[in-house]
């Protein structure tokens, strides 16, 4: 019989069931579970399979498959490597509030509204000011759908967990340590930031002032800031792979990127009510250490909290 898991919750909670009776440490697809034979990708098939159907054929008794074992009945409600679904729901809203203060897309919002102020047209500000939101959450959705199903895919499911679970402490710790350094240094620049040689083409972006342009702006500005916010995405990502299928984890990575977006809505609706664009840029800086300081904090606490649930 064979079983269909990346989309099917049932299927891939009796595929990690299996894998725990098995003693399977490393669950990958494709797998096949025969007799007392657990099969782990193509390789082990080939060389196995044949093998395996010979000795039952060839014995005078069925070979039953393992007895479970203790603590390995999977109850949790997790169906693949790392933490329970509740406490995935919770760090992916955890996750989002935090990644959504990100000093890269913020900045860009504010010198957008900074430069159309000018212009003295807030409808046009709001319009052009939408665009651009709507841009960054498309870009992010669209992009977390394909590597979500990219992880969902993989045989290398565990490997990715553990990759994304460390570089989120990484960053984490990079996020943390440019908090006391531009403490100490005025002028000291972030690690983690849009690269210098692309902000000339920002500006030119924002300098246009229309939708299109900002729908471009949204678009360049969510790829470039990746250095910002890659690691928590990741991160989350490869929760939600391994916690629900493709289909269970879609309204989460929606709800992720609608959060993550957050607070470009609410800079966007204080200035159309009338705090200038200059007090905004004001708060940026003044605040932008300590959103690095809690960026960083939600980082490791991700990654440390996904590394304790499999260890």
């Amino acid at each position: 019989m064979e079983l269909e898991i990346y989309h099917n919750s049932t299927n891939q909670q009796l595929f990690y069931e299996f894998s725990q009776r098995y003693g399977v440490k490393d669950p990958k697809i494709p797998a096949v579970f025969l007799a007392d034979v657990a099969m782990i990708a193509e390789d082990e098939i080939e060389e196995l399979l044949e093998p395996t159907i010979q000795r039952i054929i060839d014995s005078d008794y069925t070979i039953a498959p393992p007895e479970p074992v203790p603590g390995g009945d999977n109850t949790t409600g997790s169906v693949g490597p790392g933490p329970s679904k509740d406490l995935t729901i919770a760090m992916v809203i955890g996750a989002s509030l935090a990644d959504s203060i990100n000093p890269c897309a913020i900045s860009v919002m504010v010198f957008l509204l900074m430069f159309m102020s000018n212009l003295g047209d807030r409808k046009k500000v709001l319009y052009v000011g939408v665009a651009y939101i709507v841009a960054v959450f498309l870009v992010y959705f669209i992009a977390g759908l394909g590597l979500l199903t990219f992880l969902h895919s993989t045989s290398m499911t565990r490997a990715v967990y553990y990759i994304a679970a460390s570089l989120s402490i990484a960053l984490g710790l990079i996020n943390i340590k440019d908090f006391f350094l531009m403490g100490r240094k005025s002028d000291e620049k972030a690690t983690l930031a849009i690269p210098e040689s692309r902000k000339p083409l920002i500006k030119k972006y924002i300098e246009k002032a229309s939708i299109p342009a900002a729908i471009v702006l949204g678009i360049v500005v969510s790829l470039f800031e990746l250095p910002c916010t890659g690691g928590v995405y990741l991160a989350i990502l490869s929760l939600l792979s391994n916690s629900m299928t493709m289909w269970e984890g879609i309204p989460y990575l929606a709800l992720y990127n609608a959060i993550f977006v957050l607070p470009l809505g609410i800079i966007l609706g204080v200035f159309y009510r009338g705090t200038t664009a200059d007090k905004l840029n004001t708060w940026r800086l003044e605040k932008r250490r300590w959103l690095r300081l809690l960026l960083g904090v939600v980082m490791m606490a991700i990654g440390g909290i996904m590394l304790y649930e499999v260890l």
